[in-house]
């Protein structure tokens, strides 16, 4: 298995003896610190065999980040995306909203004119009419 998203694959567990291979893989689990352990076995194995090759050499944890980094990878950068949206968001409704209730002093704009302005901008155009 080497990605989250796989479907699982059929596995059927045979002696050695009845299917020789030049692949090995030996798993053990341990109550202890576990780089410790794959230290010493990957030391007692090279005192039984000096030719013996190790193609991986890692720990469980290590094998199920490797795994789960693309899934982790997607779901961090879908969270930025969705926090700068929600910044963005924001910001946006924080200045689309009229001056009294964000606490300044400022004058709020809007698109119609009121109260003394409408009177000017009635006569002004009524005057070049």
């Amino acid at each position: 298995m080497l990605t989250v998203a796989e479907p699982p694959t059929p596995f059927l567990q045979v002696a050695r003896n009845q299917r020789p291979s030049g692949y090995v893989a030996i798993i053990a689990r341990t109550a202890g610190d576990a780089p410790t352990l794959l230290r010493d076995m990957r030391r007692t194995l090279l005192a039984l065999e000096p030719n013996l090759v190790f193609v991986e050499n890692q720990t469980m944890a290590a094998q199920v980040d490797a795994t789960m980094f693309p899934a982790r990878a997607g779901a961090w950068l879908v969270s930025g995306v969705g926090l700068m949206a929600m910044l963005v968001a924001a910001i946006g409704l924080t200045a689309s909203l009229p001056t009294r209730w964000r606490g300044g002093r400022a004058k709020s704009v809007s698109a119609a004119p009121s109260g003394r302005d409408r009177r000017r901008s009635s006569v002004s155009s009524c005057g070049t009419a």
